[in-house]
């Protein structure tokens, strides 16, 4: 006989009562995946699979809403709009630099004395050479012809035949034909400047360089030299020996 059925005999009032404990519930972080598979598979209608224990959203069956639904998460829409923004200012940049283009070229059409023009003209002109000018004494010229010559009212004569040499260093202006003969044009400055007359032969053309003491032409009888300052024939120098001396 137990306790119970001797405290029954005895007629002892017995209390019985029972006792569950309810398991503790328990918690679990919820992975990134899980979450994300499971709010695809309400959106499908379909019960939620919890993706395994080292099992990737990739690596789990493919729900049919997967093509069509994207999850995206704080930190994706973060890059989403930073990279939407850089777009922003780069699209921006490149409105502005054309909406400048249009202004410039536009204003280059209508107005020709605008600023942008001025500038450019005034860059571009920079970039020219200006020929710059020596004064005749600044030269010491050499005499075209070795050999005896007379000076009358500036002009030069040879009278016995041979070649004529250059004065200077210069370019060759002109080469015209004269009577049978040449008469050959030679810059040596933008204000200095002499002409042969009466050459049989020229060895130089039009734009050639001639040179100090080489000849540029021939001739077997009488030959003329012009010495000249701006188109001003020069009377205000001698010879002496094989070179020119001005007097003045």
């Amino acid at each position: 006989m137990n306790d119970l059925d001797y405290a029954k005999m005895i007629e002892i009032p017995v209390t019985t009562s029972e006792i569950s404990v309810k398991k503790a519930r328990k918690f679990r972080r919820r992975r990134p995946e899980t979450l994300k598979r499971e709010l695809i598979e309400k959106l499908n209608g379909e019960p939620a699979e919890e993706v395994k224990e080292g099992e990737t959203a990739a690596e789990a069956e493919t729900l049919p809403f997967e093509n069509t639904v994207e999850v995206i998460t704080k930190k994706e829409e973060r890059k989403r709009l930073k990279g939407k923004f850089k777009f922003d200012i780069v699209a921006a940049q490149v409105a502005v630099i054309v909406v400048l283009a249009l202004t410039i070229m536009l204003t280059n059409i209508f107005w020709q004395d605008s600023g942008i023009n001025t500038l450019v003209r005034s860059v571009f002109a920079s970039g020219k050479t200006t020929e710059q000018d020596v004064t005749y004494k600044e030269f010491s010229p050499v005499v075209p012809n070795y050999s005896s010559a007379t000076i009358d009212g500036g002009v030069m004569t040879f009278a016995a035949g041979g070649s004529i040499y250059s004065m200077c260093d210069g370019v060759v202006t002109n080469v015209a034909e004269n009577a049978g003969k040449y008469d050959i044009s030679l810059k040596f400055s933008p204000s200095f400047s002499a002409v042969i007359s009466g050459a049989e032969y020229a060895y130089y053309g039009l734009g050639d360089s001639v040179y100090k003491s080489v000849p540029v032409c021939y001739s077997s009888g009488e030959v003329k030299v012009y010495l000249y300052d701006n188109g001003k024939l020069l009377t205000d120098y001698a010879l002496d020996g094989g070179k020119i001396i001005w007097q003045s």
